[in-house]
């Protein structure tokens, strides 16, 4: 896929950099790169299945025809679950570890960010930038 989005030359340079960086460092992503990562999928899927219809832009460079037939399924189903959208809140989830970490101490987690840092971390940390708090 990454190797797709390096080849793609429909879009520019820093929208490439953008999907990328969307793609591989974020639990929650744009709809314009949920539709792209569809989008690109299901060229995936055709490029693995050597259908005639495949329109990538790696098609020259990547080949499958020495692979089996079970290892190309597999391969084809490792890209189908890019496509489906998964029930995942990924919100809630965090809401629900910081709720745990910091238990009755929750409505006061600015504070406590805070005060985690100035007497936790900051002894430990000569690299963040610190500010002088008046």
């Amino acid at each position: 896929m990454f190797l797709t989005l390096v080849c793609e030359t429909g879009l520019s340079q820093r929208e490439r950099m953008e999907l990328y960086l969307d793609l591989y460092g974020n639990a929650l992503i744009r709809d314009k790169t949920q539709s792209y990562l569809e989008e690109v999928t299901k060229e995936l899927i055709q490029l693995v299945t050597e259908d005639s219809k495949c329109t990538s832009p790696i098609q020259e460079l990547v080949n499958f025809e020495t692979l089996k037939f079970k290892e190309r399924d597999e391969i084809e189903d490792i890209f189908s679950s890019y496509m489906g959208s998964h029930k995942f809140d990924i919100e809630q989830l965090r809401d629900q570890r910081v709720r745990a970490l910091l238990k009755d101490r929750y409505d006061h987690k600015q504070n406590m960010t805070d005060w985690d840092y100035n007497f936790g971390i900051k002894d430990y940390s000569k690299t963040v930038n610190q500010r002088e708090y008046k």
